[in-house]
């Protein structure tokens, strides 16, 4: 058994920590001992321990809110080194290198008389990337240095490197990260929590109607929701009997400037759905959208959701941009577009039209899921890393 310290910047629940705690459950299965330090939600001064899965889960207290509320505080990163300094683990795996996730790290390596650490890349966070897409551009402009040194800079203290895209691993590449020290990690697909089920009891479930075509989007990272909705909207003009159904939590400004639909019940909106009640909504769908606009935030990242459309046993529609297109285009398990509203909304109603297509295609990315994306298989990747080491 291995026990293993696994740090991460985010607010439980939140982006990366999912990739954690996915990776943690199975790791667990395959008889390791996994604990996951991630920011609380709302505590500023207490640390909150549980079990979850077999997962230890310390969450610890943050001074800072919103979009700062993500591994930037100073304290936090005290109160981590305090935390670990008498904990025993045999490897330790950093989940990006913000302040609250590296330092520590690198304290207890030292402290411990180095061992292992792996590093995770799984997003452009910097120069270039997720920052030129944040609404203030100001403050964006000053902080980019700040973001870009944490994010490339301690990259070379890793004994291997672990990242979600072939873009990340070149990039990785590019710092003088050995090729052989690097592995491509995809978010893999929850098949033991998520599998196909009866769309009309789902939807009964949720007093959803039986007649309609319903689309879905999940999740928090919204960088593409303004496509989304406007492909909807050309959908609607052409099929008024579908829906979309929108789970997370989302920008008031964009939403009003489709209030009607939102009013008509053609949009809903739910958020703060739990994960049982999640996977009826994708059960209850019969298209799961993912667009993806041309630029390097998008062509790293690899996108949480497509694993659950392809768990789910529903049809995907997205667009060739990074890793997940390529994907689609090689197994043929998903619906390509371009990235426009015609092409998604067109691409959409040939889903309706031909359900048969559309089921043959889903069957074969639940399959695909289940012999080489699930997390169970991702996890047995990892295992032989950790092993090495």
């Amino acid at each position: 058994m291995c026990r293993i310290l696994y740090l991460n910047h985010n607010v439980k629940g939140r982006s990366t920590y999912h990739r954690c705690f996915s990776l943690a459950k199975e790791l667990v299965l395959l008889g390791h001992e996994v604990t996951i330090l991630t920011n609380s939600p709302t505590n500023r001064i207490r640390y909150h321990q549980y079990t979850e899965d077999k997962v230890k889960i310390v969450e610890t207290p943050d001074l800072l809110w919103g979009s700062l509320r993500t591994g930037w505080d100073p304290l936090n990163v005290i109160r981590r080194c305090a935390y670990l300094k008498d904990k025993q683990y045999d490897l330790i795996h950093a989940f990006d290198t913000r302040p609250t996730v590296i330092i520590p790290a690198l304290f207890y390596k030292k402290f411990k008389k180095n061992i292992p650490l792996v590093i995770d890349w799984s997003d452009w966070w910097g120069k270039g990337g997720a920052i030129t897409l944040r609404p203030n551009k100001v403050l964006n402009a000053l902080f980019s240095p700040i973001e870009t040194f944490f994010e490339e800079y301690f990259r070379k203290f890793a004994d291997y490197t672990t990242v979600a895209s072939s873009l990340l691993q070149k990039r990785a590449i590019k710092l003088g990260i050995k090729v052989d020290k690097i592995v491509i990690l995809p978010n893999g697909a929850d098949i033991r929590n998520i599998f196909p089920s009866d769309k009309t009891k789902a939807r009964k479930a949720l007093n959803l109607p039986l007649d309609k075509n319903i689309c879905i989007f999940p999740g928090f990272v919204l960088y593409d929701i303004q496509m989304v909705i406007d492909s909807f909207v050309y959908l609607h003009s052409r099929n008024p009997d579908s829906i979309l159904i929108l789970v997370g939590k989302f920008s008031k400004k964009v939403l009003r400037l489709y209030q009607a639909y939102v009013n008509t019940g053609d949009i809903l909106i739910r958020e703060n759905v739990p994960k049982k009640t999640l996977r009826l909504y994708l059960n209850s769908a019969d298209v799961g959208l993912l667009p993806m606009a041309d630029n390097l935030t998008n062509k790293a990242r690899f996108p949480m959701k497509f694993g659950d459309y392809l768990a789910t046993g529903i049809p995907v529609v997205t667009n060739k941009v990074g890793d997940v297109g390529n994907l689609v285009q090689k197994y043929k398990i998903g619906f390509l577009s371009q990235y426009s509203p015609k092409s998604i909304g067109d691409t959409i109603l040939e889903i309706f039209r031909n359900p048969g297509k559309a089921r043959k295609i889903s069957t074969r990315g639940r399959l695909f899921a289940e012999k080489e994306f699930s997390w169970e298989f991702i996890a047995r990747s990892v295992k032989s890393i950790y092993q090495s080491l």
